[in-house]
């Protein structure tokens, strides 16, 4: 999902307010706080995608990890009644789901 302008702005600038007629800057009217320059705000909107792009990974899993009923009844059978293969199966299930989509490396 590509962060729109009104993101950048109230990211660099949350206290603001602005009117934005259409989709680039030339349409922004700054009403008041501290206006960011037009480069700050591309590089926010820069630095949003990428953030959002890193945490893919994380909505991958998400999609895909058992819900959370099943992990309460896991929880409760291996905790008090003793029977942790619910909860083993479980955690293998979500195992094998980060290998399929692992963190990615920082790179520094």
């Amino acid at each position: 999902m590509k962060p729109t302008l009104v993101q950048a702005i109230q990211s660099l600038s949350p206290d603001s307010q602005f009117a934005l007629d259409g989709l680039t800057l030339a349409g922004l009217r700054w009403i008041s706080g501290n206006r960011p320059t037009n480069e700050q705000i591309e590089q926010e909107l820069v630095r949003l995608q990428q953030a959002y792009d890193a945490a893919e990974y994380q909505r991958l899993r998400a999609a895909e990890y058992p819900p959370l009923d099943l992990l309460l009844v896991a929880l409760w059978e291996s905790a008090i009644e003793n029977r942790p293969a619910t909860a083993a199966d479980l955690q293998a299930a979500r195992e094998a789901i980060k290998q399929k989509y692992p963190k990615p490396q920082v790179v520094s």
